[in-house]
């Protein structure tokens, strides 16, 4: 028979943690600013061990085994300019087509600016008839855009936004 106590002298972990959580409130209920500082120094100090203990932040990865892994390898090597990042630039006009004069302009200019932009190596034409990527409505479009970095950096996005910005104040949303 396993050890316990009377009734009388069991301790209930409820009154107990109650108790615990009440003069913890209490406590800082009374001294509200000692409250503050001990978050504000404990908060510094799980940040200062963070940073000492931490390691580096890595956004790469491999699955060894997996059929996608497998697959990334594959283009990696049989297509190395076609694995690197990419992105759409969307072309959107609420009245006319796009494939009118002063949207048509908008958007040369734009794909222009994005070819010859650093890290670029390729941006397709949505109005090309191998690659039409207009809506049925003429007022939707994409151009892809092809980097020759695994990963779209904060330069490379903001030279992007700022063409797209461009191209907005002309007229056509981006």
């Amino acid at each position: 028979m396993p050890f316990s106590l009377r009734p009388s002298e069991r301790t209930n972990k409820g009154e107990v943690m109650s108790r615990v959580l009440y003069r913890m409130g209490r406590s800082a209920a009374l001294h509200p600013l000692r409250t503050l500082a001990l978050w504000v120094v404990l908060a510094a100090l799980i940040l200062v061990a963070k940073g000492s203990v931490g390691g580096e932040l890595s956004d790469t990865f491999t699955i060894p085994g997996a059929e996608s892994q497998q697959a990334l390898d594959l283009l990696k090597d049989r297509f190395p300019s076609e694995s690197h990042a990419s992105g759409d630039l969307v072309f959107h006009v609420a009245d006319g087509r796009l494939s009118d004069p002063g949207p048509a302009a908008t958007i040369a200019a734009a794909l222009t600016s994005l070819q010859s932009a650093p890290h670029v190596t390729s941006v397709s034409d949505p109005f090309d008839a191998a690659e039409y990527t207009v809506s049925d409505d003429g007022q939707t479009a994409f151009a892809s855009i092809t980097y020759d970095e695994d990963l779209i950096t904060a330069d490379m996005f903001a030279h992007t936004e700022a063409i797209a910005h461009e191209a907005r104040n002309a007229g056509v949303q981006v």
